[in-house]
């Protein structure tokens, strides 16, 4: 047991050491696995194992290859009840080692390729944080303009009456603050989703250079650059609207009478148009200018 141990060990550093590697030139060569962001990668691997792996158990459980009398220890040797277990639980053991490799070799090809952080959803937060330290300074007073915005309305609610203009006031508050959080949000995204293309443009405008020496008309460069972008574009707003979509439907159907209660269906209608409306408004703002640049820089010099 323990020399199969040692000898898997020492196969699993040397698969490391020779990862990406091939006899041909000896470069670094890397999958397309390899080039998605490290978490959505080791996501990927975890749930290609688990879910095969849930599944495997449980159709073993529902078979009954797996019960109390499966193994059973005799004489200090361990037995199965049926052949059946033995073939399920190998077969499982080996598809965990085969994900497993799987798993630390993409790794491994990431950290020699210098990317398993720089392609990383957390390097993106710890740069969009540092984004915002070093424009604090303009963040503070996008904050202070808000806050007279709202001291103003403040005391125009409180000059038509009191109670109920306090509580006006504050429908006001965070009603605007949602909007504005939710504009903000969106511009932050379509800000990363449009300088990811424009930093990728230097590798995009050999790979069009190509292109155009193999023949390739210019205008069919255009639509590609517009196919391109749209997919970059256009999937995450589409997701986000799918999620949102079924957050509205649930909150329409589970909360409908505290809606025409307190709020309004209609009401509530208007404020989710005005969202989509700032969020196409955005989209097709963003979407044209990275075109316009990413169009420039990818051009004949």
């Amino acid at each position: 047991m323990i020399l199969a141990f040692l000898i898997f060990f020492a196969s699993v550093v040397w698969l490391v050491v020779i990862a990406g590697r091939t006899e041909r030139d000896g470069e670094l060569h890397l999958y397309k696995f390899d080039r998605c962001k490290t978490e959505i990668g080791a996501a990927a691997v975890i749930f290609a194992w688990f879910v095969p792996s849930l599944l495997t158990v449980l159709f073993m459980g529902a078979a009954g290859i797996i019960s109390q009398e499966t193994f059973a220890v005799g004489n200090g040797i361990l037995s199965y009840e049926t052949f059946f277990g033995m073939i399920g639980f190998g077969g499982l053991a080996v598809y965990t080692c085969n994900m497993f490799l799987v798993g630390i070799l993409s790794l491994a090809r990431r950290i020699k390729a210098g990317i398993a952080w720089k392609n990383s959803f957390l390097y993106s937060v710890v740069e969009f944080v540092k984004l915002l330290i070093r424009n604090a300074r303009h963040i503070a007073k996008i904050i202070v303009l808000y806050l007279a915005y709202a001291a103003v309305h403040w005391v125009a609610y409180l000059a038509s009456g009191w109670p109920s203009a306090f509580w006006s006031f504050v429908i006001f508050i965070v009603q605007t603050g949602l909007i504005y959080s939710a504009i903000i949000l969106f511009v932050i995204c379509f800000t990363i989703l449009s300088l990811q293309q424009l930093s990728d443009s230097g590798k995009y405008r050999y790979r069009f250079q190509v292109l155009r020496n193999m023949g390739v008309e210019e205008n069919h460069i255009r639509r590609l650059v517009v196919k391109q972008l749209g997919i970059w574009f256009g999937v995450p707003v589409m997701v986000a609207l799918l999620i949102s979509s079924a957050f509205i439907l649930f909150l329409f159907i589970g909360f409908s009478l505290q809606i025409k209660t307190y709020i309004g269906g209609w009401k509530l209608l208007q404020q989710v148009g005005t969202i989509l409306l700032i969020l196409f408004a955005l989209l097709i703002c963003y979407f044209t200018s990275t075109w316009i640049l990413f169009r420039k820089s990818i051009s004949e010099r």
